[in-house]
């Protein structure tokens, strides 16, 4: 996502900040908090992109470190947060059937990661499309659970966004719809800033205001 080591730190303050902030927000309501602590857990793959922007050649451990780093963030931290989250912070809608549909559809996303584990190479993260700017550039996760998306990439996105919406959220069609503006609003600001640089992945861009602009919408809809 992030196209190098100092986009990683402030992407990585953000996600924390406004995972702290909605969490601890003191007017903040279930949804909020259940947000908050979901963008905490993002946090750790922005800290394995940094460790991998710091060692670009697998000359020392810290490429290994952050690629391994990486594959459990998507693997298992951040399900694991989603999961913690809703069941903290929305106890009283979860029920033994809601909870072992959600740890059967995270057990077959572990069973089909196992099916396709990255190899030794694999951990050895490289960076490509380089823009003219200096480290600037994509990193190419080979080891990502849900690379060429599959079935396990739909099951991700369940894991930590979908089943917390369906399960806590109230007006879940609306947020549905807010995710999808997100998701069309960050790709049209890749195409604008792709003509400047080489970086084509409207990720790098969504891992700035993504937590931000979430974060905000969060609060101003729990003002009074």
């Amino acid at each position: 996502m992030c196209y190098s080591a100092k986009a990683s730190v402030i992407a990585f303050l953000i996600d924390i900040i406004c995972g702290l902030y909605l969490t601890l927000f003191p007017k903040a309501n279930m949804e909020t908090k259940i947000t908050g602590l979901i963008l905490i857990g993002v946090g750790s793959m922005q800290l394995a992109e940094l460790l991998i922007h710091l060692d670009p050649q697998c000359e020392n451990n810290l490429n290994k470190i952050g690629s391994r780093l990486g594959f459990l963030s998507l693997a298992v931290i951040q399900p694991i947060f989603a999961l913690v989250a809703t069941l903290y912070f929305a106890h009283s809608k979860m029920n033994i059937l809601i909870l072992g549909i959600w740890l059967s559809v995270f057990l077959i996303y572990l069973v089909l990661i196992t099916k396709e584990w990255p190899t030794d190479k694999d951990w050895c993260t490289k960076r490509t499309d380089c823009s003219k700017e200096k480290n600037n550039c994509k990193i190419d996760w080979t080891w990502a659970p849900h690379r060429g998306w599959k079935w396990r990439g739909w099951i991700y996105w369940i894991l930590i966004i979908i089943l917390p919406i369906l399960v806590a959220f109230n007006k879940k069609i609306v947020w549905f719809g807010i995710l999808s503006i997100f998701y069309i609003i960050s790709v049209l600001t890749s195409k604008f800033f792709e003509k400047g640089y080489s970086i084509k992945r409207h990720e790098s861009y969504s891992c700035f205001w993504g937590p931000i602009v979430i974060g905000l919408t969060l609060v101003l809809t729990n003002l009074k």
